[in-house]
This record gives structure tokens, C-alpha cells and sequence, in this order.
């Protein structure tokens, strides 16, 4: 029998950050997104999970990737168009964590808008949470149900 994603948060992760990767499982089951355990040549070896919603990638989560051995999980968010990051979804509460979490690397994207402003360089995953605790997590359930949103909009 394979491990689910609920065992390895409680196999890998340090007690101290069940209570966050937990808490978003819950969310994502909740919103009925499907949890795809990776197992294409290049992660097969690794402990990663695509989100997904309507067969359309949503985030990406990565337990204890052996790439980056001072990360027991991080978060990546799928590419969102800047009009779902605008006021009227995103408190300046959310906002502010999001700034803190743009995922700045130079593996792809380019310069883009973020909540009305331009960013210099921006990852196609636009956010990346490095360990993320619960007070990280409003802004990572709002982006998941933006980003809902925006695959609706798209299938219409």
C-alpha cells in the first residue's frame, strides 16, 4: 500500500509543522482537489504532489525535497493572471503575506504584475512558501479558491 500525503507530513515533517501542512490538506480535500502524488521520471524518486482542480494545476507541494536539504516542505503556487490579486479578493492582511512569499528565482517567468504593481522578476510559480506556518495559511487557501476561480472562468 503507497503512503498517502498525510503520512509523509507525519512521517517527514518536524511536529511543530504538522498543524500547517495538515490544516491545508484539510482545506484542499475540503474544495475537493485532487492530491496527485508525482511519480513522472523526474520527481518519482521524491516526495511531490500536484493539487489539482478540474485537471488544471493549482499548487504544488514538495515534502523534504532532497534538493533543497534546509526545507522540510515548501508550497509552490501555479502562474494566477493579476486581476484575481486585486483588492477586491485580497485583504491588505493577505496581500502582505503574499509579498513576503513572491517567488523571486531565475529557473523561468519574468517581470510581472502583482496586485496592480509591477514586480521585477517574478517565477512562473509566483509564490513559494518555504515551511509555511498557519498564519501563512489565509493567503494560501485565498489563492487556491482564486485560482479556482480563474480555471472556471477559463472552461466557460
Amino acid at each position: 500500500m503507497s503512503l498517502t500525503i498525510r503520512d509523509y507530513i507525519k512521517r517527514e515533517l518536524k511536529e511543530k509543522d504538522q498543524q500547517a501542512a495538515l490544516a491545508y490538506v484539510d482545506f484542499l480535500e475540503e474544495k475537493n482537489l485532487e492530491i496527485r502524488k508525482d511519480n513522472g521520471d523526474y520527481w518519482k524518486d521524491n516526495i511531490y504532489y500536484w493539487i489539482v482542480y478540474k485537471d488544471k494545476c493549482v499548487a504544488f507541494i514538495a515534502i523534504k525535497d532532497p534538493s533543497e536539504p534546509d526545507t522540510d516542505w515548501t508550497v509552490y503556487s501555479d502562474d494566477i493572471n493579476d486581476k484575481y490579486l486585486l483588492e477586491e479578493y485580497v485583504t491588505e492582511e493577505e496581500k502582505k503575506t503574499a509579498f513576503e512569499h513572491i517567488d523571486s528565482c531565475r529557473c523561468g517567468g519574468g517581470p510581472k504584475k502583482m496586485f496592480g504593481e509591477d514586480v521585477e522578476w517574478c517565477c512562473g510559480t509566483n509564490f513559494r512558501f518555504n515551511v509555511p506556518t498557519m498564519e501563512d495559511l489565509p493567503f494560501m487557501k485565498k489563492r487556491v479558491l482564486l485560482k479556482m476561480m480563474e480555471i472556471e472562468e477559463k472552461l466557460k
